[in-house]
């Protein structure tokens, strides 16, 4: 099983987390541990809700995780926001994701190799 992040997942934790104690690379392997051993929110199209708390607040006042799962083989994060700043998702974001869900599910191993190489993935140590 691999564990990636997409860039804008990335580039938006990095903004999220820049006045937390916790880095991004903590976060993704709470965020993937969080994955497996916890409720989420199925949402279609392998697309899954994760929550992730924040310090001091909780799950409840934490962060929403969109997670793409495709079963045995990977797990990419592509969506993050707080509790804060919204409710959930708009109906334009969520079709947005399950059209980049589409494109996901079409990767081979050699893809996900050459997405990683390029930095369109950032591939995240983690093992459950």
């Amino acid at each position: 099983m691999r564990y990636l992040l997409n860039k804008s997942f990335s580039n938006k934790l990095k903004k999220e987390l820049k006045n937390e104690k916790i880095g991004k690379k903590e976060y993704a392997q709470e965020l993937f541990e969080n994955f497996h051993k916890y409720k989420k929110d199925n949402l279609g199209a392998k697309l899954h809700k994760v929550r992730v708390a924040k310090e001091g607040k909780g799950k409840s006042g934490g962060y929403r995780n969109i997670v793409f799962w495709e079963h045995k083989k990977l797990v990419v994060a592509v969506y993050i926001f707080s509790k804060g700043d919204k409710d959930n998702l708009s109906n334009e974001e969520a079709n947005y994701l399950k059209i980049l869900a589409q494109q996901y599910e079409k990767f081979t191993e050699v893809s996900l190799n050459k997405a990683v190489k390029e930095n369109i993935l950032e591939e995240i140590d983690y093992e459950k």
